[in-house]
């Protein structure tokens, strides 16, 4: 997608190394959903955290999961 780079889930370098004189902010879906649950752990999303303080950035948690036997949408 134009204007947005796209770096490995869970690598902190290479987020480090992708940021720019025009990133605003870093956009993660901290639980991928496709081909399984795949949970964004603890270290890795406070290191997104520290990593967009050091850069002046906004953080955006993109969380949108179905839950139950339901399948309510819940956004977080």
């Amino acid at each position: 997608m134009e204007g947005f780079d796209h770096v490995s889930f869970g690598n902190l370098n290479e987020m480090r190394a992708a940021i720019g004189s025009e990133t605003a902010a870093i956009i993660v879906e901290p639980v991928q959903g496709e081909g399984g649950v795949r949970p964004g752990g603890e270290e890795y999303l406070r290191g997104l955290r520290q990593i967009a303080d050091e850069f002046g950035l906004l953080l955006i948690f993109d969380e949108v999961q179905c839950d139950g036997p339901h399948r309510q949408a819940v956004c977080l």
